[in-house]
């Protein structure tokens, strides 16, 4: 029993009935702070209880009392407990799309608080509304945080909803408080991952906006995130489109004045290395923009920005070979020399297939561990150079992906005995299947170039993979002799032998597929969880300055 309840024999459950139905538009403050007092302290009280207020709400809505709705929202907001279903606000979520006029009152806002505390679920958005689509018209009001933080969980929560807000207006709305609101960037960035979206950022002249709100918060990383999705490498429609218009701003240009020359954080000059990067990436040029020696020189002197830097220089190097350094300029640069795995990455991107550098070997790096370990293996594989203590390496059971790199060496510099080889071909499988998954996406080169990955995936393929296994029978192999020169005999058994080891490469294909697509799953909900999880924060801020 409730202290309203104390000089009384009604329950809890009567006496919120009696305040309901007592309430007009001129005791609704009262009756709403009185009703709120009860639910703090009652467990009695449930939802079916409490429906008949939507409705009360609602009339008022239509009575133009909007801040008598308000009110009604506001009760169901901040009570402890979450009353309500999606489906209970459907009634006024449709009159209101169906009526604009209700977007310019104090209930508008209140009521889409209501809703981001309701709606959880896809399955909670269809029963707050029939049609979604209806939903599109608030981008009109989206300046408000209220709205804003609706549609963020509406598009968060149906993503084929992006581009109808997006034509409507939402970019419009967000992009002129980016530079303070950090959500609002992120919003962006969400917005423009479309590909419909980001012609349509590029056509209506966005840009110019962009890269101001980009200098004038010193580079900030929430805007950082808004170029990298406007210059995602998976919509290769508009990439070059974007990247030429960027160019013919000097974006770039300034980018690498201020990495080089510009007295800005740490931080700063890292953002700016990475959307430099992503300037750069499968976009040709005639001259490398920058000297090598400024280069050299940033990163021997900021360690912080190496591997930012790094990703500037991969990702020049993927669409211009050619116009790489020798590796002998890096070698000669002493001031790296203390990092390695700086050191060698540098010397991988700038190899040339086509010159032989007697004076780079690999004896001096046997004794290294970790990624710097890793990244020697696959700098002596790039240059074709058998790796010290490769054939122990690849037999390791310390480090799988040592052992696995070291089997990739031996493959491609042919230093193994034809009975290891099904074991090098399936070491090397492994690691390609599940090292393409861990760096594609992210920006930074944090484990393997990205050449080796798209070498390893495409070499060791189910279809790359016969080249790999042809050989793996007991015969020698000569430059004129094939399978089909041989006795027939010797060839049948040659290619039923090979038929059964691809089949089981096959097999152990399908497993590491099936495992690959359950980590991306769960990488997926476990994303889907960090986002609500955000938006949830977010929500429980409001309320508290409410």
């Amino acid at each position: 029993m409730s202290i309203l309840g104390i000089f009384g024999s009604s329950s809890d459950t009567e006496q919120a009935t009696k305040l309901i139905n007592g309430i007009t538009a001129y005791n609704v403050d009262t009756g709403c702070n009185n009703l709120g007092n009860l639910l703090t302290t009652s467990q009695e009280i449930n939802r079916k209880t409490l429906i008949p207020l939507l409705q009360h709400a609602l009339n008022f809505l239509k009575s133009n009392n909007s801040e008598a709705s308000s009110a009604i929202f506001y009760l169901f907001i901040r009570t402890e407990n979450n009353y309500l279903k999606a489906g209970d606000l459907k009634n006024i979520i449709m009159y209101t799309s169906q009526n604009q006029s209700v977007y310019d009152t104090v209930a508008f806002p209140t009521l889409l608080d209501l809703c981001s505390r309701v709606v959880v679920t896809k399955e909670d958005l269809s029963e707050l509304i029939e049609n979604t689509m209806d939903l599109v018209s608030f981008a009109s009001h989206a300046s408000n945080q209220s709205v804003f933080r609706f549609i963020s969980k509406v598009v968060s929560l149906d993503p084929s909803l992006r581009v109808p807000f997006v034509f409507a207006g939402l970019i419009e709305q967000i992009i002129p408080s980016i530079i303070s609101d950090k959500s609002g960037a992120r919003m962006l960035a969400s917005l423009i991952s479309d590909v419909q979206s980001r012609q349509y950022f590029f056509q209506m002249g966005h840009i110019p906006t962009l890269i101001t709100a980009f200098f004038d918060s010193s580079m900030s990383t929430h805007i950082r995130g808004v170029f990298r999705a406007l210059l995602s490498p998976d919509d290769l429609t508009n990439l070059h489109s974007l990247q030429s218009f960027l160019f013919s701003r000097d974006f770039p240009r300034q980018l690498l004045f201020n990495i080089f020359h510009g007295d800005i954080s740490d931080e700063s000059a890292s953002n700016a290395a990475i959307v430099l990067g992503d300037c750069l990436q499968y976009y040709p040029l005639q001259n490398i923009p920058f000297k090598m020696s400024e280069f050299l020189e940033t990163a021997a002197a900021k360690p912080s920005l190496r591997i930012p830097l790094l990703y500037v220089l991969e990702s020049f190097a993927i669409a211009n070979k050619d116009l790489m350094p020798s590796p002998l300029e890096i070698l000669k640069f002493t001031k790296l020399h203390s990092d390695i795995f700086f050191e060698l990455f540098c010397i991988y991107l700038c190899h040339s297939p086509d010159t032989k550098y007697s004076e780079i070997t690999f004896s001096q790096y046997e004794n290294l561990t970790g990624r710097q370990l890793s990244q020697a293996i696959i700098t002596a594989t790039e240059f074709h150079c058998e790796f010290p203590n490769s054939e122990v390496l690849s037999q390791s059971l310390e480090n799988e992906c040592v052992a696995q790199l070291a089997s990739i060496n031996r493959l491609v510099t042919r230093k193994f005995n034809e009975k290891d080889r099904n074991l090098l071909v399936q070491n090397a499988v492994n690691f390609f299947s599940m090292q393409h998954e861990i760096n594609s996406g992210t920006y930074l080169p944090l484990f393997f170039p990205r050449e080796f990955i798209d070498w390893g995936k495409s070499e060791f393929s189910e279809i790359g993979l016969s080249r790999w296994m042809h050989s793996a029978t007991q015969y020698e192999i000569s430059d004129v002799t094939d399978v089909y020169d041989r006795i027939p005999d010797s060839s049948s058994v040659t290619v039923i032998e090979m038929s059964k080891m691809t089949n089981e490469v096959r097999k152990n294909n399908e497993k590491l597929r099936k495992t690959k697509e359950r980590l991306i799953k769960e990488a997926e909900e476990s994303e889907m969880m960090r986002g609500e999880a955000e938006l949830d924060l977010i929500e429980a801020k409001c309320r508290a300055k409410l």
